[in-house]
């Protein structure tokens, strides 16, 4: 899993939320997918980007008893 911000990307707001919703139930790359090679490829780049400074599995599981 991983934390990203769709709200980053090139997108009118109708088009943000219709993308979030598929991402949401079909998976990013699903989402991804249904733009051309070039703006998937910006698009992974920015979420990229936008990952929160917070996000990192390894120490947020690290903190949950065994």
């Amino acid at each position: 899993m991983t934390v990203s911000n769709a709200a980053t990307l090139p997108l009118q707001p109708p088009a943000r939320a219709m993308f979030a919703g598929y991402a949401r139930t079909n998976g990013i790359s699903a989402a991804l997918n249904s733009f051309p090679a070039e703006a998937r490829k910006k698009f992974k780049a920015q979420l990229s980007a936008s990952r929160p400074s917070w996000w990192n599995p390894a120490t947020i599981w690290a903190t949950w008893p065994d």
